[in-house]
């Protein structure tokens, strides 16, 4: 079993992929640094250290993202702990990282609005991590995208969102003004992982699962399907 400092060792590490620059950033020495690393690797080897610099393996970048999830999970039940003990009701507030960049200030602001009284402690969260959070009651609140199975949840929409189509300049597609399923079919659709995300998708309605979490050759659509063009969809957004 792992220690919470093992983690922040692992975290660091993996930031810079360099001993040296991790070890300063934890204001430590690189051999007891280097011991946490080993003592994590014990039973998987998370660290490529074959070549000339280190990089992560296969595994260790899905621990990466564990990893960071944890430790955030682990200083906000500490900093819920402190609040609650100060006698201040607490609301925790889960996020989706893209929310901070305009739509969570505005969130805060109207809680702080209308319940001066609470201190708001906030997560940063992926959308499947806060409906177990929130299935849990470990968060009270959550910004997320809407969810594939969002039966269980209240759920109000705060903002609508856009489907864009995005290609090179050069690319045989880039000269249509509008798009349908049926142009994309056997093209290299670039995805975020799909744990990231966890919500329903153009293709879904499709009955198709892709195949890899990055590239994905997106089928044959129904007949009848249709991707507007990016300035259509950008007058008409649709519900992501």
């Amino acid at each position: 079993m792992f220690e919470l400092n093992q983690l922040r060792s692992f975290i660091a590490v993996a930031t810079d992929l360099n001993f040296r620059r991790a070890a300063n950033r934890l204001n430590m020495t690189q051999p007891p640094l280097s011991r946490q690393i080993q003592l994590l690797e014990r039973e998987v080897l998370l660290f490529d250290r074959s070549g000339r610099s280190i990089r992560l393996t296969a595994a260790g970048r899905r621990f990466f993202a564990e990893a960071q999830d944890l430790l955030r999970r682990a200083d906000g039940a500490a900093l819920s702990a402190r609040r609650a003990q100060s006698g201040n009701e607490v609301v925790v507030l889960g996020f989706i990282p893209v929310a901070a960049l305009g739509l969570l200030p505005e969130i805060i602001e109207t809680l702080r609005e209308n319940l001066p009284a609470v201190d708001i402690v906030l997560r940063e969260m992926l959308t499947i991590d806060q409906t177990e959070a929130l299935a849990s009651r470990l968060i009270d609140l959550g910004v997320i995208r809407l969810p594939r199975d969002h039966n269980a949840l209240h759920v109000a929409r705060l903002k609508r969102e856009p489907y864009l189509l995005a290609m090179h300049k050069n690319h045989p597609l880039a000269r249509q003004k509008s798009y349908s399923l049926q142009d994309l079919h056997r093209q290299v659709i670039i995805e975020a992982w799909r744990r990231y995300y966890n919500t329903e998708r153009p293709h879904s309605s499709l009955g198709y699962k892709p195949p890899a979490p990055e590239a994905v050759v997106w089928p044959a659509p129904t007949r009848g399907s249709a991707l507007p063009s990016a300035q259509a969809m950008a007058r008409k957004p649709i519900v992501h």
